[in-house]
């Protein structure tokens, strides 16, 4: 199926279809009878459970790649999966991966003049940019006491 451009949105969606008709017992036993990775079930399972407006916003299935899913994955299950909807349903088409990310963290699309946010891809860094960014390092200090009372916040 793969090597006929299905989308792991789609191979995602009939894995899971076979696992709930009961085909088979579990995701290992399917993967290795359809000499595919357990990893690429698990992982086509996860992108086919993104929010239907969040897979538009990035442009529909095609563009939706195992790192991307993954991403995704991650800020519907820290911000929760309505409020990853309601703010993909919000977006103007053509945004990029990196503006769709910071509109979801920030509930608004990145303007040039801003700062942009997203995570990296081990899910460890916020990373923050901007064209600007000389002109705030003189305050690095007090963005990391923010985010330090932020986090003993919490």
């Amino acid at each position: 199926m793969r090597a006929n451009g299905t989308s792991i949105l789609q191979l995602g969606q009939f894995y899971t279809a076979m696992l709930e008709r009961g085909l088979w017992s579990s995701q290992a036993t399917m993967a290795a009878d359809l000499t595919v990775s357990a990893s690429n079930v698990s992982r086509s399972m996860t992108a086919a459970r993104l929010p239907k407006a969040l897979v538009d916003a990035a442009g529909g299935d095609a563009r939706i790649t195992f790192a991307v899913a993954d991403g995704f994955d991650f800020l519907s299950t820290q911000l929760g999966d309505t409020i990853v909807a309601e703010r993909a349903r919000e977006l103007p088409r053509g945004l990029s991966i990196k503006e769709i990310e910071h509109a979801l963290l920030t509930g608004a699309p990145p303007r040039a003049d801003e700062v942009t946010v997203s995570v990296s891809a081990n899910k460890t860094h916020l990373i923050v940019e901007s064209a600007r960014l000389p002109s705030i390092l003189r305050e690095a200090p007090d963005i990391v006491q923010l985010i330090n009372a932020i986090l003993r916040a919490n």
